[in-house]
């Protein structure tokens, strides 16, 4: 027969997880290098780039909010 599960064995599995995941983001964020996306000065211009690159922002942002809400 199975013993229950303790809480603290939860705990430190819970904690184990949390660090895995956070040691994956660290070296995901040191592999890969983010840019800034240069905007033209113009405002027109500048819309322009900022509606081109909502997408990608709007991905990255619902791709976090995804990511603290599983852990």
């Amino acid at each position: 027969m199975r013993q229950p599960i303790s809480k603290s064995t939860n705990t430190s599995q819970s904690e184990r997880h949390t660090f895995f995941f956070d040691a994956v983001f660290a070296i995901t964020s040191l592999i890969i290098e983010v840019h800034v996306p240069h905007i033209g000065t113009e405002g027109a211009d500048g819309l322009h780039h900022l509606a081109s690159v909502m997408p990608m922002i709007f991905g990255r942002v619902l791709r976090q909010s995804v990511f603290d809400t599983t852990i």
